[in-house]
């Protein structure tokens, strides 16, 4: 049960066809700034040049944000980096997940990844972002934010194609969208974030996750989910430099750059790419995929250990480390008992998951109350526990139905859930410290 506390002291075409489609902001992901440039080239396929000049115009909007006000956004400095970073790693997460689909040649499950990605998590992030600096620019945003996912898109196919000229073509165009979204950066924050300490932080952005797409296409499971993994990490650098300049600009409560947000921000990173992970693990079983085994390492020998750590420099004596890593990983064998009854639609053993699943949460609501001191009542934290089971298990559900659009779906639901629990939990902890 709560074994692992104790009392102490505190302490390819087709494929670029379709993502295309997906990933460019002037086409099918932002229903409003993008209805007209979508219904052009349908209505007449003969003429390029306007749907050329809309895309340029858009592109210079982006970076004459100079007139745009800043508005008030509901959120401490410490929870605006946390969401910064769990945005910035979804979109790092689906971003190798459509690459790695369309890598193997899964062409639904590819474009519903796409779809997440430039329809859900780009959507999500530019309402972050017009929150902070309002409606105008939230719409120019969504655009050029999804133009280096469309750049993506070109390596990658270049990549399947072993077209080195077109992949050397497309980092240089990622590399130059680095800068130009550092510009963007200084512009919006009126300086608070300077262009030459956010570039290289994004320009690593490219970096990484070019690696994590030159594994997949190399087949080398065990790499790609490292290098992944490494990427979505990453993120919390620009979030953390983001969030400072917004709440310095706008007056926010808080610091995004102390330690203590950087635990809040490392927790609510870490919980959400366990839901991205075991959601990539149970996909894999019920597809029967070839990344079974290095999906389950990446899950259980990456992301738990890396939990099992924070837990441990946070809580200190209060908890033993080791049995916190059993104490976590039995739930992910409840999730994998699940899965294997939606495999042979066993319903008795879909309910007998399920029902480990609640009493587990049970288990884990009333460790949090003894870690934080009772800051954290179990009957607080219960129904979001219980709700990480509830929404996890729908997106199982939608895979073993081969449903991708709904998978994906609720994946997002799931992973964006986890921050209801990181945002408590924090708060519970320091308060007991």
């Amino acid at each position: 049960m709560r074994a692992f506390t104790r009392q102490a002291r505190p302490i390819a075409a087709a494929l670029a066809a379709g993502m295309v489609l997906a990933a460019c902001g002037t086409d099918a992901t932002d229903d409003a700034a993008a209805e007209e440039p979508v219904e052009e080239p349908v209505e007449d396929e003969t003429v390029t040049d306007e749907p050329v000049e809309e895309e340029e115009a858009e592109t210079e909007d982006d970076h004459d944000m100079d007139e745009m006000e800043t508005v008030a956004v509901d959120l401490s400095a410490e929870q605006l980096r946390a969401t910064l970073n769990r945005l910035f790693q979804e979109h790092v997460y689906l971003a190798g997940t459509a690459t790695g689909q369309a890598l193997a040649g899964n062409d639904e499950a590819f474009e519903a990844a796409s779809a997440a990605l430039t329809e859900g998590n780009t959507e999500d992030l530019a309402d972050l972002i017009g929150a902070v600096y309002g409606d105008d620019v939230r719409e120019q945003f969504v655009g050029f934010w999804n133009s280096h996912i469309g750049m993506f898109v070109d390596y990658t196919v270049a990549t399947a194609e072993g077209d080195e000229a077109a992949q050397d073509d497309a980092v240089e165009r990622l590399l130059g969208y680095s800068q130009e979204l550092a510009d963007t950066f200084e512009t919006l924050t009126e300086g608070e974030l300077p262009a030459s300490a956010s570039q290289p932080g994004i320009e690593m952005h490219v970096t990484t996750l070019k690696a994590a797409v030159d594994a997949q296409a190399a087949g080398d499971a065990e790499l790609a989910f490292s290098n992944l993994r490494e990427a979505a990490h990453h993120m919390d650098n620009l979030a953390e430099a983001l969030a400072n300049a917004i709440a310095t600009q706008n007056g926010l409560e808080g610091d995004a750059t102390s330690d203590l947000a950087g635990v809040q921000s490392e927790l609510n990173g870490l919980l959400q790419e366990h839901v991205y992970l075991a959601g990539t693990f149970t996909g894999e079983v019920l597809t029967g995929g070839d990344n079974v085994e290095a999906a389950q390492n990446a899950l259980i020998g990456g992301n738990t250990e890396d939990l099992a750590d924070l837990v441990a420099d946070v809580y200190g004596e209060r908890t033993d480390r080791d049995e916190f890593v059993q104490f976590w990983n039995s739930h992910i064998l409840m999730f994998v008992a699940y899965t294997e009854g939606v495999a042979a639609d066993d319903q008795d053993a879909k309910d007998a998951a399920v029902a480990d699943l609640v009493s587990y949460g049970d288990d884990l609501a009333a460790a949090f109350e003894e870690l934080t001191a009772g800051e954290l009542p179990a009957k607080a934290s219960t129904p979001l526990i219980v709700e990480h089971v509830t929404t996890l298990l729908p997106a199982i559900d939608a895979q073993g139905e081969g449903d991708f659009t709904a998978a994906y779906t609720e994946l997002r639901t799931a992973a964006g859930h986890m921050e209801m629990l990181t945002f408590p939990l924090f708060d519970a902890t320091v308060a007991s410290l």
